[in-house]
């Protein structure tokens, strides 16, 4: 799992972090999801979270909701990222991810 940035990295590092930035409530909850992405062999394992690739983005970004106004967002972190025929992300092939935001 890669980030973003060294906010990124720091937030779903250091439960301390996550508090301070997005409440306890939802870094209880990044956690979670956390755990979830690190124990699935590919991001259609996902069920939490209400897991979707969003529409209309060429760069393949997914996102999972980790509140109602708060979600995470990540994409493929692969040197060659995996494509359907269509040209859209094979998401049951990614195995590595990048998040780069969690917001709203």
């Amino acid at each position: 799992m890669a980030f973003a940035d060294k906010n990124l990295r720091s937030i779903c590092e250091s439960e301390s972090a996550a508090i301070q930035s997005l409440g306890a409530a939802v870094a209880a909850l990044l956690k979670h999801r956390l755990a979830d992405l690190s124990a699935a062999s590919s991001t259609v394992d996902l069920i939490a979270g209400d897991p979707q690739e969003i529409d209309g983005t060429d760069s393949g970004l997914f996102a999972i909701q980790l509140a109602n106004s708060v979600r995470m967002l990540f994409t493929a972190n692969h040197q060659r990222t995996p494509r359907l025929n269509t040209g859209m992300v094979d998401w049951s092939a990614v195995r590595r991810i990048k998040i780069i935001s969690i917001g709203p």
